[in-house]
């Protein structure tokens, strides 16, 4: 499993990528705009049922 990371700050990209690797995390991505996210992840992800899946949240 791994970490997407998004900002659309070049620095704190950085820096939260060091911190999650010095915390263990390995597979780690990252984006700079939720346009970015998309073409990383398409067809959204879904985390057991509590995830977002096509870019939709689910409703509460």
């Amino acid at each position: 499993m791994g970490i997407l990371i998004v900002d659309d700050n070049p620095v704190n990209l950085i820096v939260m990528k060091k911190i999650l690797k010095n915390a263990g995390y390995c597979e780690l991505m990252k984006a700079t705009s939720a346009i970015e996210m998309f073409s990383v992840y398409p067809d959204g992800y879904d985390d057991a049922g509590d995830g977002w899946n096509s870019g939709h949240a689910k409703a509460a």
